[in-house]
């Protein structure tokens, strides 16, 4: 098997992303968990708990990033 890349239409890509996100949203139940998603996160911006992670310092950087395996 060749490791070379298969040329990709930009415009069939689009067109399947878009078919395959409208069947992912068509289920109430995807559609409930995002909104849940979305409510937990502007909870956890908006409520302050985290506030405190403004003043630490950053310990990590893009160079501590290892790839795995």
């Amino acid at each position: 098997m060749s490791n070379s890349a298969i040329p990709l239409d930009e415009q069939a890509v689009e067109i399947m992303m878009e078919r395959i996100l409208a069947r992912w949203l068509a289920d109430p139940k995807r559609l409930s968990d995002i909104r849940e998603s979305i409510f937990m996160a502007q909870l956890a911006q908006h409520g302050g708990s985290f506030d405190w992670l403004k003043d630490e310092p950053d310990i990590y950087s893009d160079n501590d990033i290892e790839e795995s395996l």
